[in-house]
């Protein structure tokens, strides 16, 4: 399967690649107890992202790019397209805990006082 990534999806796709990242992902079973239950629903974090990447690549294809819309953050300007696929790769599970510690980081983000944590996501992620 060929998914195209856009913009800063593609950059922190880079950048996870390099960090190895997804080579974990690939023995992570995203559905748990229910893969042990059912053999059919035996997969991956991987396969999962994958499906995702792939699910918004056919809406871009068939609706076009100006469907998804577009997404102004202060100085920086995200398609529709390209943050969906942020959104995966930011989804994807990487924290012991994923959702409760999910949480604390988007939390200690909005906060205020945070901005040297909110500078390092956006050096590395968000400037071109």
């Amino acid at each position: 399967m060929n998914i195209v990534l856009y913009g800063r999806a593609a950059k922190l796709y880079r950048c996870l690649r390099e960090e190895k990242f997804f080579e974990r992902l690939k023995k992570v079973e995203q559905l748990g107890v229910i893969s042990q239950v059912e053999t059919s629903a035996s997969h991956t974090r991987w396969e999962y992202i994958i499906f995702q990447l792939y699910l918004i690549q056919k809406l871009f294809k068939e609706k076009g790019k100006t469907s998804l819309g577009n997404l102004k953050l202060g100085d920086i300007k995200l398609s529709g397209v390209e943050l969906l696929q942020l959104w995966v790769f930011l989804n994807i599970g990487y924290f012991p805990g994923t959702f409760a510690t999910m949480r604390g980081l988007l939390l200690a983000m909005k906060k205020k006082k945070n901005n040297e944590l909110k500078e390092k996501l956006k050096k590395k992620f968000l400037i071109n």
